[in-house]
């Protein structure tokens, strides 16, 4: 409001008593009924542009089409000033030779100076072509001629066109490029009007009047301004009001809903506690007997306890003979062990604390003793194995202090014999209290025991003795010993041990 009071008065004559100057363009001549002063047409004047009858080159029925307006500066302006800017698109036109656009809307020039203008139209033969450059015109509004005015009916016959003829619509007339207008041929010649008679005493009292009409209509804006805001800070306060309104129905709400809720849960409750109160009347007498009954229970239960503590001490007393069984295997496995201890030569130390551990655990479970009874067999396996399959090196092995040399030799035939003799009666015992049967049977005669080989008929007898000397019954020694091998792999896999021999 404070820049139009100030535009205003800028506009305004400085005295009343000298002859007031003329006003702008809009409250001249097209005020008062007659045409726009060339110098005063503007962009904002304009408001529709016509084409008619178009032609060309690659136009040979109707066309889509459209124009675009552009503003440029003076040309005596610098070049940074003088650069062009699309001001108005135009809507596309379909299949048609004379384009009727529709009015312009909100066409403002971006510059204050900017007279020139460029139309630019565009047209193309069907969807699937490019649009091209059919027309472009340079022009300045101030050149532009005067055709013929704007009845009320429309525009009127605009008599026969040329090619490509541009019609602009301003909001007095309908005007042209000077090329390409031609007058209509039953166009009647417009009336000419005299020289218009305005005094001075009327250009005072239109002033006058223009004035204090400016005058009201500036304390109008003012008044509107401040009701304006007072209007602006009611809706605030009534926007915040009712945001808080709001925000209190909704607590509100919410409110209730818990309340209900609520209630809900009471009445629930109390028909719960009815329910119960009920139940309980009913249930009173049974909670009696129930009482009595737990009574009963009780000392059962006692007895019962008795009893059970009486059963868990004779089962303690008495144990299955499948236990006594084991628990004698095992005694015995260990007294075995200890009659026949194996030791291998430097590790005597570990042989007899392997001893003693056996001898304490006889109570054990069975897989111990299966471990214990593995060790035995599988190291007197290994001597007879290392003794009779090949001579290897030391490590050498001693069973009852009795040792097994690493070649034999007749000096030492007695000795391995005896050896020899303690492992088929080691191996003899082991099987009889495991309850295993042999693939061939020992036959224990001290240092004169043999292997019977039941599978060739008659049965066979491999001697486990030198008969005669060390280098002649090499050969039915060792395959006494492999079968004593073979015997001993049966043990371990009768207790389910890893059977680690190598023969």
């Amino acid at each position: 409001g404070c820049c139009r009071e100030r535009r205003w008065r800028m506009e305004a004559p400085a005295a009343p008593n000298k002859p007031a100057p003329m006003l702008a363009s809009r409250y001249s001549a097209a005020s008062l009924g007659g045409k726009l002063i060339r110098e005063a047409i503007r962009i904002r004047h304009l408001k529709q542009i016509l084409m008619r009858n178009l032609q060309g080159k690659d136009i040979v029925g109707p066309v889509d089409c459209y124009y675009t307006l552009l503003e440029v500066g003076n040309k005596d302006e610098s070049d940074s000033a003088s650069m062009e800017e699309e001001i108005f698109r135009s809507k596309i036109e379909s299949r048609t030779l004379n384009p009727s656009w529709s009015t312009i809307e909100n066409c403002t020039p971006k510059r204050a100076t900017a007279t020139w203008m460029i139309l630019r139209v565009y047209t193309r033969a069907s969807k699937t072509q490019d649009w091209r450059l059919h027309l472009e015109k340079n022009f300045h509004l101030r050149d532009l001629e005067y055709f013929q005015p704007i009845r009320r009916a429309g525009l009127g016959d605009l008599g026969k066109s040329g090619p490509n003829t541009v019609y602009l619509v301003l909001i007095d007339g309908v005007y042209g490029f000077p090329n390409d207008l031609t007058a209509p041929a039953n166009r009647k010649p417009m009336r000419k009007r005299g020289p218009l008679k305005i005094t001075v005493s009327a250009l005072l009292q239109q002033h006058a009047q223009l004035s204090s009409s400016v005058e009201q209509y500036l304390a109008r804006l003012k008044l509107r301004g401040s009701l304006e805001n007072q209007c602006n800070e009611i809706l605030k306060g009534a926007d915040a009001k009712i945001y808080r309104a709001r925000q209190v129905q909704a607590s509100l709400t919410a409110l209730k809903k818990v309340h209900m809720e609520k209630k809900e849960e009471k009445e629930e409750l109390s028909a719960q506690l009815e329910l119960i109160s009920t139940h309980r009347k009913e249930l009173k007498p049974r909670a009696e007997l129930v009482l009595k009954m737990c009574k009963e229970m009780r000392r059962k239960r006692e007895a019962l306890e008795k009893v059970a503590a009486m059963s868990t001490a004779l089962q303690k007393k008495r144990l299955t003979a499948e236990t006594r069984v084991y628990l004698r295997q095992l005694r015995m496995l260990s007294i075995l062990y200890a009659v026949y201890p194996v030791i291998k030569r430097g590790a005597g130390a570990r042989a007899h604390a392997a001893t003693t551990t056996l001898a304490a655990s006889s109570s054990h479970t069975a897989s111990s003793n299966a471990s214990d009874f593995k060790s035995t067999t599988s190291a007197a396996s290994s001597n007879n194995g290392n003794y009779s399959s090949t001579y290897r090196k030391p490590p050498f092995y001693t069973i009852r202090g009795v040792t097994l040399p690493d070649l034999p030799k007749d000096s030492m035939a007695k000795e391995i014999s005896v050896a020899l003799g303690y492992c088929a009666h080691l191996i003899l015992l082991a099987a009889k209290y495991l309850g295993v049967i042999l693939r061939y049977k020992i036959v224990h005669l001290g240092s004169k025991s043999y292997v019977v080989d039941g599978v060739h008929d008659p049965p066979q007898q491999v001697p486990l003795h030198f008969k005669e000397s060390a280098a002649t019954s090499r050969g039915v020694i060792q395959k006494g010993v492999a079968m004593l091998i073979i015997d001993t792999r049966q043990l371990l896999s009768a207790c389910s041990v890893r059977n680690t021999l190598v023969y």
